[in-house]
């Protein structure tokens, strides 16, 4: 897998600066298409064709091939020609990551985009639609979230579905023996390695709640501010280096566990 940074956009931020009097010393026309990608009211399309990300692919790597790959075709970098930015979204969100097959596709900060065929109508795209949304319960609209939904099978285990946070794609976790709003993690040792998660608005897939999301001030010396899923404190694990790791699920006999939205642990 290879994952580099686009600079596209910024050279094209940087022709549209030249003076407008600047002439071109070959005078040709130019029948190139122009695919534009835009991001407008937290949407994120490619020429009107609304673009998707899918949380098996939270480790950064493209896992929709083959037949998942036909129903949801990639944006291939080499398809985007023009950025328009929207929202004060900058070129560094996007990337580029190499598939199986050799291919360039399109990433937004990491996370590879595609496109679902439902959304057209032959040739034609329907501006807006969204009829991928949702389905699976992996596939939702690329668009800046706070935190991600990431599912997969960890180690000697069952396929889980997970919360993530979307920028970084770090993995969040339960403490089991945690109290509803309450952080039982205050001291020195358990504080630097398990540091909190803190966001001030969440913003989340389409199949969460963003009212299952609150925030409260942490009991211990250091007063801060915590986020929490349906009560339960989320938190970082200090020694997952990078996107996709896992490390901290089942650690100390289980009672730190990521932070998996479909069997939410009950407080003991």
């Amino acid at each position: 897998m290879k994952i580099q940074k686009l600079i596209y956009l910024s050279m094209f931020i940087g022709l549209l600066s030249c003076e407008q009097n600047e002439v071109n010393p070959i005078d040709e026309p130019n029948d190139e298409p122009v695919n534009q990608l835009n991001i407008s009211n937290d949407h994120l399309s490619l020429d009107g064709s609304t673009l998707y990300l899918f949380a098996k692919d939270f480790a950064g790597e493209s896992l929709c091939e083959d037949g998942c790959a036909e129903k949801w075709p990639p944006v291939f970098a080499d398809q985007v020609s023009e950025f328009e930015l929207n929202d004060g979204l900058e070129a560094e969100n996007f990337g580029i990551v190499t598939r199986p097959d050799g291919s360039n596709q399109l990433t937004y900060y990491d996370f590879p985009l595609y496109k679902f065929v439902d959304d057209f109508q032959g040739t034609d795209i329907k501006p807006g639609t969204e009829l991928g949304e949702g389905i699976g319960g992996v596939f939702f609209v690329a668009k800046p979230y706070t935190v991600f939904l990431a599912q997969g099978e960890l180690e000697g285990e069952f396929a889980r579905k997970f919360l993530i946070d979307f920028k970084t794609g770090k993995t969040l976790y339960f403490f089991n023996i945690d109290n509803p709003l309450n952080s039982n993690c205050e001291n020195g040792g358990c504080f630097a390695a398990w540091p909190p998660y803190y966001k001030e608005n969440i913003t989340a897939p389409s199949i969460l709640k963003t009212s299952d999301f609150e925030s409260f001030k942490r009991d211990g010396d250091d007063k801060l501010l915590q986020s929490a899923l349906l009560e339960h404190p989320l938190y970082y694990f200090a020694q997952d280096g990078k996107r996709g790791d896992t490390k901290g699920h089942n650690f100390n006999g289980g009672t730190w566990i990521v932070a998996d939205v479909v069997d939410v642990p009950p407080f003991q």
